[in-house]
């Protein structure tokens, strides 16, 4: 009989060592971020927080839809925005073209004319001016011998023909021009995706099991179980003479011993640094 109910003792120690919850270790993290310079930036008061491994993937599979739909939004904006820069280069190249085309006429009609003609033309830009400059001096010459008139019509058709050009490539440049600020708007665009891609992940993000908020010098402390694996989401900004930054962090964390763990969030597992720890590998536009 004592055999027994030893034995049943066992057993029921047994089972209610099975339900006993994993033992909870700590996880010792900071945040901070490195700048260009060097300098170290401890991020303080910046929320933690901590999801189950399997909330996080659903959210992942949840947004990928939204994620590929924008992505694939702005690779047809940057495609684009290359075969706008090759327009745009060429119609500034015409331009110039046109450009030097009419300064030579203009140089060539001046050449054609007497001085005096010249000094009533010379410094002025307005082409319709010089128009009728030169009709003007086309009917003063008329009773003059005919190589002198002839030359005032020549130097009227070459100053016709230099506006003409000018003006031609004035609008080549303008048309140009009109091109250049989508291609500004798509290539900044282009380099906030990884702010967009974070914006669309951390939107889907689940209630956390768990939260810390770092402190002045950026550190934090959790209490997770052992030998599972978590999510910690985490976000930051500060302010620049440049503007305003956004950091983003959402990695993966697990605690696989006894002696619990120390992580950093910092510039190398940023959201979109595609590290080892990353829940997400971001993909380029």
């Amino acid at each position: 009989m004592r055999r027994i109910t030893a034995a049943l003792f066992g057993c029921l120690a047994f089972l209610t060592g099975c339900d006993r919850p994993p033992k909870e270790l700590t996880v010792d993290g900071s945040v901070f971020i490195v700048t260009e310079g060097r300098e170290n930036i401890k991020m303080g008061l910046v929320t933690i927080r901590v999801f189950k491994e399997a909330d996080a993937l659903l959210m992942v599979k949840a947004q990928k839809a939204a994620v590929d739909t924008a992505l694939s939004s702005l690779r047809t904006k940057i495609s684009q925005a290359k075969d706008d820069t090759v327009r745009s280069g060429k119609l500034f190249t015409d331009a110039d073209t046109k450009e030097a085309e009419g300064k030579t006429k203009d140089h060539l009609g001046y050449a054609l004319l007497d001085s005096e003609h010249v000094a009533q033309i010379l410094g002025l830009d307005n082409q319709q001016i010089k128009h009728q400059l030169l009709i003007r001096q086309k009917t003063e010459k008329a009773s003059e011998p005919q190589g002198k008139t002839d030359k005032v019509e020549v130097a009227h058709d070459l100053f016709i023909e230099a506006y003409a050009l000018t003006n031609s490539a004035f609008k080549l440049r303008s048309e140009a021009q009109d091109l250049v600020p989508a291609v500004k708007a798509t290539m900044e665009e282009a380099s906030r995706w990884p702010q967009t891609c974070a914006v669309i992940y951390f939107a889907g993000l689940p209630e956390p099991v768990s939260t810390a908020k770092t402190d002045a010098d950026g550190k934090f402390s959790l209490k997770l179980p052992a030998k599972t694996r978590f999510a910690i989401a985490a976000e930051a900004e500060r302010t620049t003479p440049a503007g305003r930054e956004s950091y983003n962090w959402l990695v993966w964390v697990s605690v696989d011993d006894d002696k619990g763990k120390s992580i950093m969030l910092s510039n190398d597992n940023l959201f979109a640094a595609n590290s080892s720890e990353s829940v997400v590998m971001v993909e380029r536009p």
